[in-house]
């Protein structure tokens, strides 16, 4: 390596909670949507009920981003982040334990991709101020491996113990284990 070039970036006191806690949050969400699919078919709703509430959580993102972007530049990052966690662990503790209907996975599904979002959109901007200018680049990339990670690790959770009465109780463990993470930050 030359003089110019940078010294290599260490997973540091942020860098790794802050790739944890981005697995975290992507390995819950597809859980409780998995999970959400299957107990809309076990109550009797229809694929196309299945696929409004799949359209909720798509949509609502559209409408908070600039907010959530606002809040976080305007010094609440902090704030914003915690919130976005317990938020997601209110959603699966909703799902896990509320009344078993359609206004539960409407209302958990709800929270849930508000949360995320809050999260998500706050762990971006801790992941461009953890990070040198020259090894940006390469914190970003592993947050987006983690993240991608934690997509696919989710749904292998709910497939390996799909016969569990405990299933929804899995989300909820990740969610603490999110809000522990996010201590650290």
């Amino acid at each position: 390596k030359g003089k110019d070039m940078p010294a290599k970036q260490v997973l540091g006191p942020v860098i790794l909670p802050l790739l944890i806690a981005g697995f975290l949050v992507q390995a819950l969400v597809p859980m409780v949507r998995i999970l959400t699919s299957y107990q809309a078919l076990a109550l009797g709703h229809s694929a196309e009920t299945i696929g409004i509430i799949s359209a909720v959580f798509a949509l609502l993102p559209v409408f908070l981003t600039v907010v959530i972007g606002r809040l976080n530049d305007g010094g609440a990052l902090g704030r914003v982040i915690v919130c976005g966690a317990a938020g997601s662990l209110m959603a699966c503790l909703l799902f896990w334990l509320g009344p078993h209907g359609l206004g539960t996975l409407l209302l958990s599904n709800a929270l849930l991709v508000t949360s995320q979002t809050a999260v998500l959109a706050g762990l971006q901007v801790v992941t461009t101020r953890a990070s040198s200018r020259a090894h940006r680049d390469s914190v970003l990339g592993n947050y987006m491996v983690a993240i991608s990670l934690g997509q696919a690790f989710g749904p292998l959770i709910i497939g390996a113990g799909h016969d569990s009465p405990l299933l929804a109780a899995v989300p909820c463990g990740a969610a603490v284990l999110l809000l522990a993470t996010l201590a650290v930050l």
